[in-house]
């Protein structure tokens, strides 16, 4: 269960990153 929890943290670690690279570069794009 530990190493499910901690996979889950990584994998929503990962997701934000991509948003926050897509807002900036949408904000470089404008």
């Amino acid at each position: 269960e530990d190493y499910d929890k901690s996979n889950e943290k990584l994998q929503d670690a990962l997701i934000l990153t991509d948003e926050d690279e897509r807002e900036t570069s949408d904000t470089k794009l404008k």
